[in-house]
């Protein structure tokens, strides 16, 4: 195996799914009927702008910080780790370990899903729903290229998060990049 092998993870995130399930619901239409919609809020900054800074700012314990990536959750467990410690690895995970793990502890109140572009919004929900969260700040950039389907199964409606995100924000949390800054000013 090299550093670029990927473990086929749908059986395991398949089998998380079915804990999830209520007993005989083959197509999943009664898990949600009792699951309250969290309150989701998209946060949108340009590349650069300072959208992982401000995460690591904001950070408290009541939050998991979900990434697409493993180098992401490295580099936030890293940034996160003068402020709170070991804690750091266990409040970054990836979306992959959420859905194949799911959590230990029943209940968070917020996810923050760090490029939320990245992952397909069912994905993200499905998090969510593990969680028991009560709240998702979706944060990427809009611009950015969304979760691509590589199946091609069946059609997706729901495939960019920021589509259904309530109160969008643009994140002018800290800097602009050069590029963005100067023709800004001479609006």
């Amino acid at each position: 195996m090299t550093r670029d092998t990927k473990v086929a993870l749908e059986e395991r995130i398949l089998r998380t799914m079915k804990k999830l399930s209520k007993e005989n619901d083959q197509d999943y239409s009664e898990t949600f009927t009792d699951w309250e919609t969290p309150k989701i809020t998209w946060i949108n900054g340009v590349p650069g702008c300072g959208k992982t800074t401000w995460i690591v700012q904001e950070f408290d314990n009541k939050r998991i910080i979900v990434t697409a990536t493993i180098e992401a959750a490295e580099d936030l467990k890293r940034k996160l780790a003068n402020r709170i410690g070991a804690e750091a690895t266990t409040r970054v995970r990836t979306m992959a370990s959420i859905l194949v793990n799911g959590f230990k502890e029943h209940t968070h109140n917020r996810l923050l899903i760090d490029e939320a572009m990245m992952n397909h919004f069912g994905a993200i929900i499905t998090a969510a729903l593990l969680a028991k969260a009560k709240e998702l700040l979706l944060i990427g950039d809009i611009n950015q290229i969304p979760h691509i389907d590589r199946h091609n199964v069946f059609p997706m409606s729901y495939e960019k998060p920021n589509a259904v995100a309530k109160s969008p924000r643009t994140a002018t949390i800290l800097q602009k990049p050069m590029d963005v800054a100067c023709p800004q000013r001479n609006l």
